[in-house]
């Protein structure tokens, strides 16, 4: 009699779970859409890409004019090594300027700006905002004063590796070329925090999925640290308020039918955030700044534009869904009842852990930065998201504070 009433118990477990095999497939669904952006999306685009071979660029007989476009605010503790830099680069001085845009600072970055970039003379430009206007304001003010060919914009706190310049300008041989991205490069000191060792594992990824979109000519955004574009393809400007400008001008250059391709020569290492709230502040900025430009991107609605428009969904829009798809794959799963519960319960488990893990204390080992990478990766998919939600409101109630510009704290 025991055994027909565990089998009995047992068939009618199974029985609850098949009762509701919807709930099931609703996980599986949820489950897609959470990873596509993340494991799908660069998967197919590497089945895509791998037989494209990448456009190989020479060397110019006449390397095109470039100017380096800084725009600072209270930079002094940056802004000598970062011109130092610079002008160390093997990029041919005659063709080489400099033009720092220094947003209302009060400290000493318009002095120190000068007196390191004597040596190139009056291609060095201080233009200087008596008052904050915001980055995006400081880049378009900026540009008023290029007169080369092309336009090479970078944070003041960046550090350009050997070759960087170069690798940059090479591309512009190809007269289908309207922007070339570098890569940023997170420096990650051996008793990196778990965060900063996370952060320089996501910006791995990220440079290798912009690699793979450069082979179709289709690099959905740069990083402001490190990239260039042609001159007469965009003047710095875009939508109102402060607005993500190394995503804005890829897409402008991408709009009017010119390849935006992506550089691993190119590297620009920074310091990672000081904190993972600075990083979440960030990531606000960004997302306000992406909001701003979902309205003027109808052109991608065109059939020719079909693979611009796949790209940037796979690449930018689908992440924001992430967190909200896996908050609905575990409750989907909890909902299956049986086995599936308990993973759901797992899963909820696991994920917390990570992150945890990830908000504090020190990388010590390899198996460590495993957990602290994955852990840093559920923080990127949440943060851009709940930023998202956050940046909206602040567009509805037109904060007029989202204009203004703080350079992140670095470690």
């Amino acid at each position: 009699m025991r055994r027909s009433g565990r089998a009995r118990w047992r068939a009618d477990e199974v029985s609850l779970t098949l009762d509701r095999p919807w709930a099931l497939a609703v996980a599986v669904g949820f489950g897609l859409v959470a990873i596509y952006p993340w494991l799908i999306y660069p998967a197919v685009l590497r089945a895509v890409t791998w037989r494209v071979r990448g456009v190989q660029h020479r060397d110019p007989e006449e390397w095109p004019s470039i100017t380096v476009l800084v725009a600072a605010r209270n930079e002094e503790a940056h802004i000598v090594a970062r011109v130092e830099n610079i002008l160390a680069r093997d990029y041919p001085r005659d063709r080489l300027s400099i033009v720092c845009v220094s947003d209302g600072s009060d400290d000493g970055t318009d002095q120190l700006f000068r007196e390191a970039a004597r040596p190139l003379g009056d291609r060095a430009t201080l233009v200087r905002q008596p008052v904050q206007l915001g980055k995006s304001a400081a880049l378009q003010v900026g540009w008023r004063e290029v007169q080369s060919d092309v336009v090479v914009l970078t944070d003041a706190n960046a550090h350009f590796e050997p070759g960087t310049l170069r690798a940059l300008a090479r591309p512009f041989s190809d007269p289908r070329v309207g922007a070339v991205a570098g890569v940023k490069r997170i420096r990650v000191p051996e008793d990196a925090s778990t965060h900063e060792a996370g952060e320089g594992a996501y910006w791995h990824f990220e440079s290798r999925l912009r690699a793979d979109e450069s082979r179709l000519g289709l690099c959905q955004s740069a990083d402001g640290a490190c990239w260039a574009v042609r001159r007469t393809l965009w003047d710095g400007s875009g939508p109102r308020g402060r607005f993500a400008d190394d995503l804005w001008g890829a897409l402008e250059v991408q709009r009017q039918g010119y390849r935006v391709e992506a550089t691993l020569d190119a590297v620009a290492s920074e310091d990672a955030a000081a904190s993972l709230s600075a990083e979440v502040q960030r990531k606000r900025r960004t997302q306000y700044g992406l909001l701003l430009l979902l309205p003027h991107l109808g052109w991608m609605l065109m059939p020719s534009r079909w693979r611009s428009l796949w790209c940037f969904v796979s690449h930018k829009v689908l992440r924001l869904a992430t967190p909200w798809a896996l908050v609905g794959h575990v409750v989907a799963l909890a909902v299956a009842d049986g086995v599936w519960s308990v993973i759901a319960v797992a899963e909820a488990l696991v994920a917390a852990g990570l992150m945890a893990i990830a908000a504090g204390g020190t990388a010590t080992s390899r198996r460590m930065r495993v957990l602290t990478d994955g852990g840093y990766f559920l923080i990127a998919l949440i943060g851009p998201a709940i930023a998202c939600l956050d940046a909206a409101w602040a567009l509805v109630r037109r904060d007029p504070g989202e204009s203004a510009w703080q350079p992140g704290a670095h470690r």
